[in-house]
């Protein structure tokens, strides 16, 4: 089964993609493998936020609640 594709359109200098087709540069991976480093680090950045956000809401339950919790837990089990 074929993902769904997406067709884009850049503005390139004509002389810069002459350059790599002549090399035997393949244009659309090089275009692919951009976008697809950029949407990784977008979801890294995006889960360094939230592990912030986790972190911030995580240091404000107590020591006590943490070990009352894991107790439970464990009697559950």
């Amino acid at each position: 089964m074929n993902p769904v594709t997406e067709t884009i359109k850049i503005d390139a200098p004509r002389d810069l993609v002459e350059r790599l087709t002549r090399q035997g540069a393949d244009v659309k991976k090089i275009i692919r493998d951009a976008l697809t480093r950029e949407a990784e680090q977008a979801d890294l950045q995006e889960l360094r936020r939230l592990a912030d956000e986790a972190s911030m809401i995580l240091q404000k339950v107590s020591d006590e609640a943490i070990v009352e919790a894991i107790r439970k837990s464990r009697d559950q089990h």
